[in-house]
């Protein structure tokens, strides 16, 4: 009855106060930071944190520090989905993919995820554990020049 009165009220040339906000509120700030994340992938988040990969270990070292003020949560729950690490405040999530992720139908299954996360406005950046293990350092300028991006006054 709310959404026939909203679509109503906008036929009619005044766009009602609850169609206005669904129309231009950000996704995020409806469906919250977790993207109304069921309790079994935050149960499922809290194993892989006991259990990560070195790649992810190293990177978790960089990014609890607070690169750039900016503050990260690992095994990050959103929707169906766990994010390796996510910024609700820059909108960025960091993959760190393992030898699994090489496999054509993982590859597929990444997309569709990465097409659910950017649909909130996220960006993601991607790194294979070895990226992360044999070069560091480029890593994680990568995830800086990302975190400038996203925030170009530095809020």
């Amino acid at each position: 009855m709310i959404l026939k009165d909203a679509t109503h009220s906008f036929r009619e040339g005044s766009k009602s106060y609850l169609f206005s906000q669904l129309m231009n509120e950000d996704p995020l700030k409806i469906v919250g930071m977790n993207a109304n994340a069921k309790p079994e992938i935050f149960r499922f988040a809290e194993i892989l944190r006991e259990s990560m990969t070195i790649g992810e270990r190293n990177i978790w070292g960089f990014l609890y520090n607070r690169p750039l003020g900016k503050k990260f949560r690992r095994q990050h729950p959103f929707g169906p989905y766990i994010m390796d690490f996510y910024c609700h405040s820059a909108r960025l999530s960091i993959e760190i993919d393992g030898a699994n992720h090489n496999k054509l139908h993982q590859k597929k299954l990444d997309a569709v995820r990465t097409q659910y996360i950017k649909s909130f406005g996220i960006i993601e950046l991607r790194f294979t554990d070895d990226e992360v293990i044999d070069n560091i350092e480029d890593v994680i300028e990568q995830i800086k020049n990302a975190i400038a991006a996203r925030n170009p006054l530095g809020s």
